[in-house]
């Protein structure tokens, strides 16, 4: 299913790094418990909540960062000052070594990279502080008031810890807490999809995804689960707009809801710029008003419009994305009873990249729209057989990425096209019984889904665009 062997150490100077990339899936294992010691009481953190849906255990990926405190406690930096532990005085009665491990991020509404400090079963006598800074990236299709901080319980649960302080000037977001274990900032409401592509004329279906149990009562465990179409319990979706107008307009698209999620229709003509942001302003009974936003890209009329989001464990890490794609009809072949079309692909994708040995990075990388009826499975194409009903497709990116890797950092380029997905292909990478190819019962949807058991998984969604 997936394509590509991710050998971005090309170059003889980065043969010493390549050893930190590794086409073997990394075990997964609990927490580090670290060195076992501390200068607080030692105990068990609480039990886990019941109620949340559990994940793995996120895998090293990074390079840990150790600071030895004491009674006068202390700050560490992580991330360049993006995420800070503040240690007060008298928090600790003896010297310390606390280590953060950036791990790859597993927790439900996770944004950005997340963290295991150790020694785990410390606790101690003041609480300190955790804090993470966001940027855009980690408000896609969400708001400040949205933001939390969650940790990772036995058992695999993650848990919000309540109430956040959110700094919207400084923007940055912080909890107190007793004890160490894996944590991530994590978005407990989003507004789906974040971005997306219609054609000129069509619908988009929106909803608010809800990522915890009602993280807004106070009075109840909030744990998580993964993110489903809801409000928060007791909260209010009171409007849905185009570009801040309410119900949106005839030039930029219109849009009309309730509580469960809305739907956009763009316009006949795409508008200038192209792009428009529709939102919804959801009311909570305690947190006041926020603003979910989403962007749509309107497009001239394609003959399929839709997305492919998929999660790919690798290099000791992994590769999340949601391709934005539509589909341009360029050749029709028959040969006696048979009949397939194929389509050339245009878009975006927007990547989440957790490797070993790297700084994450997310950014966005353009499909390739090179057409190659070759039928290579390197090719990016949508090959549909209209006589068979069935159909298969291939996706690659244009571009290069630069990530920073390896210890003392240095830059190196993973070339986009070594990030491509095979769906209905027999035998394509390393998912040896995938079923080639995927059947529809009506053209108008392509739709389905694709695992390789712990390497990678794929769901995509493609309507036609007239």
């Amino acid at each position: 299913m997936f394509l590509g062997t991710f050998t971005p150490f090309n170059a003889p100077r980065h043969a010493a790094l390549a050893t930190l990339f590794s086409l073997a899936l990394a075990a997964c294992g609990g927490s580090s418990n670290g060195d076992g010691g501390g200068g607080g009481s030692e105990a068990p953190p609480p039990p886990a909540s019941s109620g949340g849906v559990p994940t793995a255990t996120g895998n090293a990926a990074g390079t840990a960062v150790s600071q030895t405190m004491g009674a006068a406690g202390g700050r560490l930096e992580l991330e360049g000052g993006r995420v800070t532990l503040d240690v007060p005085a008298g928090a600790l009665t003896q010297d310390t070594t606390i280590t953060a491990q950036p791990i790859t991020n597993h927790a439900h509404g996770g944004t950005g990279q997340a963290w295991r400090f150790s020694p785990e079963n410390v606790r101690f006598a003041k609480p300190v502080v955790l804090s993470f800074r966001y940027g855009d990236s980690e408000l896609e299709g969400s708001a400040p008031e949205a933001l939390g901080i969650a940790f990772q319980r036995p058992g695999g649960v993650w848990e919000w810890v309540g109430s956040p302080r959110i700094n919207t000037t400084a923007r940055t977001v912080s909890i107190s807490t007793d004890h160490f274990s894996d944590w991530s900032l994590v978005q407990g409401m989003q507004l789906r999809p974040v971005k997306a592509n219609v054609a000129a004329g069509k619908t988009l279906a929106l909803q608010v995804m809800n990522c915890f149990t009602d993280y807004d009562d106070l009075l109840a465990p909030i744990v998580g689960h993964p993110c489903r179409p809801e409000p928060p319990t007791g909260g209010k979706i009171k409007e849905w707009a185009v570009n801040g107008q309410p119900g949106g307009s005839a030039g930029v698209g219109t849009i009309g809801g309730d509580q469960q999620g809305a739907t956009y229709t763009a316009p006949g003509v795409p508008p200038s710029p192209h792009t428009v942001t529709a939102s919804a302003r959801v009311d909570l009974k305690r947190s006041g008003q926020m603003l979910l936003l989403s962007h749509i890209t309107i497009t001239p009329e394609a003959d399929y419009v839709g997305t492919v989001t998929f999660d790919h464990i690798s290099l000791g890490g992994s590769i999340k994305g949601t391709a934005n794609v539509s589909w341009k009809l360029l050749e029709t072949m028959s040969s006696g009873q048979t009949a397939i079309r194929y389509y050339a692909p245009s878009g975006t994708t927007d990547l989440d990249l957790q490797l070993e040995g790297c700084d994450p990075r997310k950014l966005s990388l353009p499909i390739d729209g090179s057409f190659a009826a070759s039928q290579s499975q390197g090719a990016p194409f949508l090959r549909v057989n209209t006589v068979d009903k069935v159909y298969q497709f291939t996706l690659r990116h244009a571009g290069t990425v630069t990530l920073q890797c390896g210890e003392p950092r240095e830059p190196f380029e993973l070339a986009g096209s070594d990030i491509a997905l095979a769906m209905g292909f027999a035998g394509a990478g390393s998912c040896e019984n995938t079923l080639p190819p995927f059947p529809f019962t009506n053209l108008d949807e392509l739709s389905g889904q694709g695992v390789c058991p712990d390497t990678v998984s794929a769901n995509w969604r493609f309507l036609a665009g007239k």
